[in-house]
């Protein structure tokens, strides 16, 4: 059964979402894809997120080019979603 967690981004600082995606890379299950969100232009965030998805083959970044809140970014992931 594949798993898929959603984590909307906006305005996060990068120590944060680091530690975020590093929590997220110690888990062991096999079969689990990560789709972080970026809801809106953030270079910060960008670039930290680039650098998680380069090391880790279950990470994806989408991307929503204007902030459309929480609500818009979880379900730009569950669009996206290939989870059970």
């Amino acid at each position: 059964m594949k798993i898929s967690i959603i984590v909307p981004v906006h305005r996060v600082p990068g120590d944060m979402l680091r530690a975020c995606a590093a929590s997220l890379a110690r888990q062991t299950l096999a079969d689990l894809e990560i789709l972080f969100v970026l809801d809106g232009p953030d270079a910060e965030a960008e670039a930290v997120l680039a650098e998680v998805a380069q090391r880790d083959r279950r990470a994806t970044v989408l991307r929503n080019e204007t902030n459309g809140g929480v609500s818009a970014a979880r379900n730009r992931g569950l669009a996206a979603a290939q989870g059970d």
